[in-house]
Parts: C-alpha cells; sequence; structure tokens
C-alpha cells in the first residue's frame, strides 16, 4: 500500500484518492488515502507510455546524433535517472521502490527520450496540421467542423480561464504608429492619393480585395507594418517604382494577438503524469514552430497556400474576435525582422482625422457599422519613395539538395 503523501506529483495523488482503500501505507504507516501500490504502478506505467518513447523508437538520424556523435538533443535517460535521481516522483526509499517495478515491467538498461513533441516525426499537432491543410484545400473548405476542432484543441493551451494568455497580447497605444504604402507610378495616382491619403492608404475596397495572407479574394483587411523600411519590403515595388507610404496611429488601444510571443511563452506547469500532458508539451512544441508556417512566402505556383492561414485568421476572429482585433507577426519580406500587423476586417476601418470618428457612423451600438474605424490617418505624414535598388539577402550552398529536400531535412540542415 502507499499513500497520496508519500508521491509528489499532484496527478499520481489524485489517482491514489480516486482509488484509496483500506491499508498501512508500507512507508510511512499512514491508513488515511492509501491504495494498493501495484495498481499505483499500473498508474505509472501507463501515463509513461504516453510521454516516454524508448530509444530504439527514435529516428535513425535521431540514434545516430546521440550514440555516434554524443548529441545531447535528445535527452536520453534511463527510468532512475527520470524518475528517482531527479527526486521528481517520489522521496528516495519510495523512488527506489517505485523505479524497481517499472524496471521489472520496462527492462533495467532500457533508455528513454521525453516524447514531448520536439523529436522528429512524432508531434501529434504537426500530423494534424498537414490533415488539416489536406482538408481545407482539396476536401472540404466550408462548414469544416474537423478543423474548428483542431483549432480548438491547439489554442487551448493559449487560454487562462475563457481568456487568451495575457503574455500574448500586445496592445498598439494611440501614440504608436503603424505605415501603409502604396505604388504609384501615374500623375494621376499621385494625385488622387495625396488628395484623400487615408482613403488611398486605408484598406482596399472589398470588391478590389484580392487574396492576401490573411483574407480571401473579397474580404477586405488592413495590412500595416510598425516601421516604414517593413512597408516598403512589403509592397514589392521594383526598381524605377515611385511609392507612396503614410503614417497612421491608433484611435483606441488596438490588442493584438503576437505570434512571435508563442517562442518565449511560459506554459503552465503540468507534470508529468498528468493525462494532459502530451497534448499540451507537443501544443507547446508546434506553436512555436507555427509562426513559420504562418509567415512563410507563397511558392509562385501555390494557388491554395494561402488557405491554411486563411482560415486560421478567420477562426482567430471568430473566436476571439472580442479580446482582440487583428494579428501582428514577422515580416518575411524584411528577413523576420520587421513586424506587420494584420487587422480583422470588421475592426479595418481607417479614418482621416479625430473629429470624424466622433461620428454616429461608427458607434458600436450602431447594426449597420460593418467595419470599424481603429485607425486615423496622420496629416503630412505622406513620404514618396523612388526606388533605386533592392537588397537581396541569401543563404548559399555549392549543392542544391538543401533547396529541393523536404522539411525534415531541411530542419536537420539549419534551413
Amino acid at each position: 500500500m502507499i499513500c497520496g503523501e508519500c508521491v509528489k506529483p499532484a496527478s499520481i495523488k489524485g489517482f491514489i484518492l480516486n482509488n484509496q482503500t483500506e491499508g498501512l501505507c508500507k512507508y510511512c504507516s499512514s491508513n488515511v488515502g492509501t491504495a494498493k501500490l501495484d495498481t499505483v504502478i499500473e498508474f505509472i506505467a501507463s501515463q509513461l507510455d504516453k510521454v516516454l518513447v524508448v530509444t530504439d523508437e527514435l529516428t535513425q538520424y535521431e540514434q545516430n546524433m546521440v550514440f555516434e556523435c554524443g548529441a545531447s538533443e535528445p535527452h536520453i535517460a534511463n527510468l532512475w535517472d527520470i524518475l528517482g535521481d531527479s527526486g521528481l516522483i517520489a522521496e528516495e526509499v519510495v523512488a527506489s521502490d517505485i523505479v524497481e517495478k517499472l524496471e521489472d515491467l520496462y527492462g533495467a538498461d532500457t533508455l528513454f527520450a521525453y516524447d514531448d513533441g520536439t523529436l522528429e516525426e512524432r508531434n501529434d499537432y504537426e500530423d494534424q496540421w498537414i490533415q488539416f491543410v489536406e482538408l481545407i484545400n482539396h476536401r472540404r473548405r466550408y462548414f469544416n467542423a474537423t478543423a474548428e476542432d483542431f483549432l480548438d484543441s491547439l489554442f487551448e493551451v493559449l487560454h487562462i480561464g475563457e481568456s487568451l494568455n495575457s503574455e500574448l497580447i500586445h496592445t498598439l497605444e494611440s501614440q504608436d504608429k503603424l505605415y501603409r504604402a502604396r505604388i504609384a507610378n501615374s500623375r494621376n495616382d499621385l494625385a488622387v492619393i495625396e488628395a484623400s491619403p487615408h482613403e488611398q492608404l486605408g484598406p482596399v475596397p472589398k470588391r478590389l480585395a484580392g487574396n492576401q495572407r490573411m483574407t480571401p479574394a473579397g474580404i477586405s483587411a488592413i495590412y500595416c507594418a510598425l516601421d516604414r523600411n517593413t512597408c516598403l519590403s512589403e509592397i514589392r515595388a521594383i526598381v524605377g517604382d515611385l511609392v507612396v507610404s503614410g503614417e497612421f496611429t491608433p484611435i483606441q488601444p488596438l490588442k493584438l494577438l503576437d505570434l512571435s510571443a508563442l517562442k518565449t511563452l511560459n506554459f503552465p506547469e503540468i507534470d508529468l503524469f498528468h493525462n494532459d500532458y502530451r497534448a499540451y508539451s507537443h501544443a507547446h512544441s508546434f506553436l512555436i514552430e507555427m509562426i513559420d508556417k504562418l509567415s512563410r512566402p507563397l511558392a509562385r505556383d501555390d494557388s491554395l497556400g494561402y488557405l491554411s492561414t486563411q482560415v486560421f485568421f478567420e477562426y482567430l476572429s471568430v473566436k476571439y474576435g472580442e479580446q482582440i482585433v487583428g494579428l501582428k507577426f514577422p515580416s518575411v519580406q524584411a528577413g523576420g525582422e520587421g513586424m506587420n500587423v494584420a487587422l480583422f476586417p470588421a475592426a479595418s476601418g481607417v479614418e482621416k482625422d479625430l473629429e470624424s470618428t466622433q461620428s454616429d457612423k461608427y458607434h458600436d451600438s450602431n447594426p449597420f457599422a460593418a467595419t470599424k474605424a481603429s485607425l486615423i490617418y496622420v496629416n503630412g505624414s505622406l513620404i514618396f519613395h523612388r526606388i533605386e535598388s533592392l537588397v537581396l539577402t541569401s543563404k548559399d550552398t555549392d549543392y542544391s539538395y538543401p533547396h529541393v529536400t523536404d522539411e525534415l531535412t531541411k530542419k536537420r540542415l539549419g534551413f
């Protein structure tokens, strides 16, 4: 028999409480809240099966890196190192008995790695993401409950109660600056922009809205950059083009989901034996990589490449539209250094001055206000840029293999 006080993880304590029976604890002689030791061992083993993988099941590359090259990742350890020496499960006397019984099941010399979502070809959400993209691209684009269930499951780890984790929220204040730009190579284009910059540099009219990273054709949302250079990079102008850029500021504080913060987010501590440990650890690992998937440039021949990001953006606007008004994400065109902002369609209105925002046209209670003004144009902020040269950076090799191989190999090679 063993009692809940003689083990450390809350999940094992809870299991003992739910399976208690009469008897004295082998270690402290308590007769309160005890369960059969073999039953507890079976529970521990069932949980370990979900979160540990024996080294024989690692990919050949991972095995070679660890055993032939001496790599420290993935970390390899035996059961005593994982459960006993670390003090993870219980004090030494109790842990020794538990590990000994587990070694009877797994083998005393068996080595394990944590199946926490970082191992190659073993992330549950990576597999589901591939299925998600395939589903919306080629099978079921609308009324897709499967896609919604996947995104619900993925974003559950970002909640604190019903709210998004505050570490992910970036707030733009009224003094912050955003930038929009437009190519204007004719005298007429320049005249139109100068006459009404807030309209001409504002969101594209719905009838002219094309296929964008976050929005499909026909849906207009405003895309901005947090600095002027990034804004110019996103325009993709060519040498000789004349580009006009303008400055905007928020009318009131705007809360954005900061995708770049996913990489540094402190996820809640969940013990190794908790039923949600695998889901949380796999989701955590996948979300760190998700920013790259959402920022990846579209291939020239990939007409469906933005569907997954468009569904993702629409999901966030529907699910969290009362908490955030858009996204902040790295600019691919600026090498990941600059930051872009995409506001949800319902928050993508622009006004020319503060006085205009007082109109009932944009009052929250107005049922006909399909789009609310979130930004105001800064008078006198137009800059005219003649593009004289484009600076390109590249990753160069003397062989083509890293550039045309699969994603897993690119990751191994640092591409």
